[in-house]
């Protein structure tokens, strides 16, 4: 049992790696403060020994949000950093190589980075190697057609359609090598969402307290529109020779 009693009133959680061989335990302050250095205590398992202790580097205008995730090498964070010349927040993801001394100030992901556009938009994302979820809030007084389709009914059947999550957002497939949108979802989801490794499924919580899981990975349209133009024209095609036919009879029957 590793003991993890601070005088100092820190609070420790812990995030394993995937091969079980190490955890990374992150400092927090009690109260909603968040500014400042953000301590690091690495953990090796099940030895419990500590390999390695050292501070994320906090400056005033910065604020560490989470870490999203610990490879046993890589530590990947995200903070918030007020941008005094544009007069806005920046949320950035930055990657750490723990295994250099000293740690240095990180690597920015260029394609994780995003802008705090006005008081009303706020976005985020869920991220795999090759491709991220990006999700922009909606906020109220946008309604999208699924709404005025569910407020139709309710007003028609008397029955409350009001989905649980009131928070949902508009979510999309971004390439994380060209940042083109790979795949748009048809409808908000709630703003709890999880792409997977491989970037195929999306999981969101849904109405009711269950979870609803996307194929964000469809096959291209082009060869179904490809096939679907060529049965038409066969179909045109065939009903031409039809008639054809059927004038030539008519002219020979007279």
């Amino acid at each position: 049992m590793l003991s993890l009693t601070d005088k100092n009133g820190m609070n420790w959680y812990p995030i394993f790696a995937s091969n079980s061989a190490s955890v990374a335990l992150i400092g927090r302050q009690a109260g909603p403060n968040n500014a400042g250095p953000l301590p690091i205590r690495i953990i090796e398992l099940p030895s419990a020994k500590e390999l390695r202790r050292f501070d994320l580097p906090g400056l005033p205008e910065r604020q560490w949000l989470h870490i999203r995730r610990w490879d046993g090498r890589y530590l990947l964070a995200v903070q918030i950093v007020q941008l005094e010349s544009e007069g806005r927040k920046e949320w950035q993801q930055i990657t750490f190589d723990t295994s250099t001394d000293p740690l240095g100030e990180g690597t920015i992901d260029p394609m994780l980075r995003l802008h705090e556009e006005s008081a009303n938009d706020s976005t985020f994302w869920s991220e795999a190697p090759d491709r991220a979820a990006f999700g922009k809030i909606i906020r109220g007084g946008q309604k999208s057609r699924l709404d005025e389709v569910r407020e139709w009914l309710t007003a028609k059947l008397g029955i409350d359609l009001t989905p649980q999550h009131q928070i949902r957002a508009n979510v999309r497939i971004v390439d994380r090598a060209t940042g083109e949108t790979r795949y748009q979802l048809p409808r908000p989801l709630a703003i709890t969402i999880c792409l997977s490794r491989d970037g195929r499924r999306l999981a969101a919580t849904h109405d009711h307290d269950s979870i609803e899981v996307w194929n964000v990975d469809p096959p291209p349209r082009w060869p179904f529109a490809l096939s679907a133009g060529a049965l038409s024209f066969g179909g045109i095609l065939a009903f031409g020779r039809w008639r054809r036919r059927r004038e030539l009879a008519r002219v020979r029957s007279v």
